[in-house]
């Protein structure tokens, strides 16, 4: 059984790999093939979850609380994409990745401050600053902080709080009767829904060459769906915030990839940035998750039967002496 900690950093190794297999569509649009993950992971999500899948939206859509977390989360998926690749494009990927993926354990620990008394402990505060900082470094944005594009920054921003958004809705509908698998089908089969008219709208000749189409199926079935059910089982047993500071072995992986596979060279600032960010990785996965000291466990709990008071009973057994 893999830990909820090795499911995240299983998951960040697949989502990882959709750059190296994006290559493999050169004629694709950023948007075009973001767009098309979420809608072949949503339609392979849908067929293996197809005698589950309705039974569950109904159990969620009949909670006004729980609709209106669904709703939401599905709407953060969806928003992801466009926000993250327009960052892409005017800043480019290294900065995009870095205020995306940087900036979304501090919304997701800032949502769980607020709607669930969250209280952050140390550990996670110096994991997830020390995480941050080696990814930096690891990208090589340092020296390049003031050539930000404004709106771009912006995007980027606002990509690291939807991906906070989905994580933590997701968390609250699997820890309010949902099972991981299928709660998290749900959201990627509501914003492949979305997705589904916006794709169609977008030239589409890339996807049937043979490297478009490979690439394709390689970003929705294993980055999209499979690393969505992974996070799921991930979200199921750890707070958010603490999954989203774990998902920065994403870019981690890709880097890993560049070297490995495509012989890029990294330098001395790059390569530290490599080994701080693994180092605080490891001491976030392995950290306990008691030290988060988290007040609230987020599932549902029966409330005790009340026992009967002592000054409803005294009359009772009055009554019984004065009987006999």
């Amino acid at each position: 059984m893999v830990s909820p900690a090795g499911c995240v950093l299983l998951a960040s190794a697949l989502f990882g790999s959709a750059g190296l297999a994006v290559r493999l569509a050169e004629d694709a649009s950023a948007a075009s093939i973001g767009l098309g993950r979420i809608v072949v992971g949503g339609l392979v999500l849908a067929f293996l979850a197809r005698a589950r899948l309705a039974g569950e939206l109904r159990a969620h859509w009949r909670s006004p609380g729980r609709r209106g977390v669904l709703a939401a989360s599905v709407c953060a998926m969806i928003a992801y994409q466009p926000l993250f690749f327009f960052g892409v494009q005017r800043n480019g990927a290294a900065m995009a990745t870095v205020l995306a993926l940087g900036s979304a354990p501090v919304f997701a620990g800032a949502l769980q401050v607020v709607s669930a008394r969250w209280r952050p402990s140390g550990s996670w505060v110096l994991w997830t600053g020390g995480a941050v900082t080696g990814l930096a470094l690891s990208t090589g944005v340092v020296t390049d902080l003031g050539q930000l594009d404004a709106a771009a920054t912006m995007a980027s921003l606002a990509a690291g709080a939807a991906f906070a958004g989905y994580a933590t809705g997701g968390a609250h509908l699997i820890r309010h009767g949902g099972t991981a698998a299928t709660t998290m089908t749900l959201l990627v089969v509501g914003a492949a829904g979305m997705a589904a008219p916006w794709w169609l709208t977008t030239d589409l000749n890339w996807v049937l060459t043979p490297g478009g189409a490979a690439g394709l199926l390689w970003v929705g079935i294993v980055t999209t769906a499979a690393g969505n059910l992974l996070l799921g089982r991930s979200l199921a047993g750890m707070a958010p915030a603490r999954v989203a500071t774990l998902t920065l072995a994403e870019p981690l992986t890709a880097v890993a990839l560049g070297v490995v596979v495509l012989g890029e060279r990294l330098g001395p600032g790059e390569i530290l940035g490599c080994v701080v960010l693994m180092c605080c990785l490891v001491g976030q996965a392995t950290g306990q998750e008691s030290r988060e000291r988290r007040p609230i466990d987020w599932r549902p709990v029966e409330a005790p039967t009340p026992a009967p008071s002592r000054s409803s009973s005294r009359p009772r057994r009055a009554r019984a002496a004065a009987l006999d």
